[in-house]
């Protein structure tokens, strides 16, 4: 395999010293104005030779059409996701540029925004063009009461290009469908990059192989393991990981040709959450393994301002003071963003349960098709990687969405009523109650709540609205 060094040239903003200190008015300008970033790599002989030649975004944050040698070649939109794809086609023996221009969200959304005849509460967004919530970037960048408005603009992480044959894997998943006393049974998923060129086997050294057929582009398979040893929450057991390496070779075989290779880590639990009525009202009880568990822990935020400088060593360090200040459990709040692969398998380690949030956050969100598909591709990517994680114990849809529809009084702030308030009523039911579960189904079946907090906390806050009423201009006590 063939691989060309990260494009360095791309600098994050986060790397300019002039943009980290400072009165956060003194960079409004920046989200003012498009951003241009070019670079060059080259191409050799033998990466041409390969059926492939793959770039990869890690990150690109947020808006950004990209250009390889002046032919656009992507648009990115979701700042939760990665973009690659193969460039064969579009690159030359030798040099070659590329190109990245960078809109704003502001600028992005401004002609939409000045038309239309309502606007979605975003009471943490305080520009004049308060589009936070059409933009699927961390919230909290929009200006929040603990955080400065520094809306970034760049590369989340290095740009990668790559030359492989034959067939790469893109994504794994791997989930716990039932565990007994005796056995397990698991759900193995594996993603490429690309329709198989032939039929290639799928290896996994601990749970068996799969032949995958020419022009597929995925595979799944069910196994049971014998006497599995479970993972178990910090304080209740062992925190046991298995460890496996999942590779593509050929249907006939040799030794020193595998096209690609993963290294997996798993751990086999079965987490609930149950809800059920008493006396007092509805339970909330996690339980793991069948044994009900004490949660106790805090919120996750985000740790610096730019994403971008948060390294794996400082994840790691966040963890271990969880640990150490005898945390079991951590939700990651949903006005930030989804945590690297570093935070995740440190909680895996260590015994943290993860209450995982949706990165919505405050305010309400479309429901037309458009944003929910773009919502939905940050999905597919998020949902098997996090809940592949044995400490995912809970998926939540948002932070304080529905309370503030109810309690905060959006509608009478921002002169929403009759079929505007029912439009959003109605987005929020198609995006926390329709999409998101839908898509934990196809991916995992973990737990799954559409908001936090489900009781009816913020009342006394002020004038609000009840969504069970008939009319959505009648108010409520």
């Amino acid at each position: 395999m063939e691989y060309s060094s990260p494009l360095e040239s791309f600098k994050n903003l986060s790397g300019n010293p002039w943009f980290c200190a400072g009165d956060e008015k003194e960079f409004e300008w920046v989200e003012k104005h498009e951003w241009e970033f070019q670079s060059s790599f080259s191409v050799t002989k033998a990466m041409f030779a390969k059926d492939f030649i793959q770039i990869t975004f890690p990150g690109i944050d947020t808006y950004a059409k990209v250009y390889l040698n002046d032919v656009l070649i992507l648009s990115a939109e979701n700042a939760f996701r990665p973009y690659g794809m193969d460039i064969k086609p579009n690159v030359r023996f030798g040099d070659n540029q590329l190109r990245v221009v960078f809109t704003p969200p502001v600028l992005y959304h401004k002609e939409a925004y000045l038309k239309e005849t309502y606007h979605l509460p975003a009471p943490n967004d305080p520009d004049s063009i308060a589009i936070s919530p059409y933009t699927r970037k961390p919230q909290y960048q929009f200006g929040w009461d603990w955080a400065l408005r520094m809306n970034t603009i760049g590369f989340l992480k290095p740009v990668e290009i790559e030359a492989y044959n034959r067939a790469k894997i893109r994504q794994t998943n791997i989930q716990t469908i039932a565990v007994s006393d005796s056995s397990a049974e698991l759900k193995l998923e594996v993603f490429l990059e690309h329709p198989a060129t032939e039929s290639v086997i799928w290896q996994s050294k601990l749970l068996g192989e799969l032949i995958i057929q020419k022009d597929s582009i995925s595979a799944s398979r069910k196994v049971t393991m014998q006497n599995p040893k479970l993972w178990w929450p910090r304080g209740q057991g062992e925190q046991y990981i298995y460890t496996d390496q999942w590779s593509l070779v050929p249907l006939v075989r040799d030794e020193y040709l595998v096209y690609d290779t993963k290294e997996i880590r798993f751990g086999i639990r079965k987490a609930e959450l149950v809800m059920e009525k008493d006396q007092w009202g509805t339970g909330y009880l996690i339980r793991f393994n069948g044994r009900p568990i004490f949660c106790k822990g805090g919120d996750y935020i985000p740790q610096d301002v730019f994403p971008a400088r948060v390294t794996d060593n400082d994840l790691r360090r966040m963890v271990a003071t969880m640990a150490e200040s005898n945390f079991n459990m951590v939700r990651i709040w949903g006005g930030g963003y989804y945590p690297d692969e570093a935070f995740f398998n440190a909680c895996d380690s260590l015994g943290i349960m993860v209450w995982q949030d949706f990165m919505f956050a405050c305010a309400m969100y479309p429901g037309d098709s458009a944003f929910l598909a773009n919502v939905s591709s940050e999905l597919d990517y998020q949902i098997p990687r996090i809940s592949s994680h044995p400490s995912l114990t809970l998926f939540n849809g948002n932070n304080e969405v529905d309370v503030a529809w109810k309690n905060w009084g959006f509608q009478v702030r921002y002169h929403i009523y009759g079929k505007d308030a029912r439009y959003i009523e109605d987005s929020y039911d198609r995006l926390f109650k329709k999409l998101i579960p839908e898509k934990i189904t196809q991916w995992a079946g973990s737990a799954y709540v559409h908001t936090s907090p489900l009781s009816n906390w913020g009342k006394s806050m002020g004038i609000g609205f009840s969504r069970d009423e008939t009319s959505s201009e009648k108010l409520c006590r």
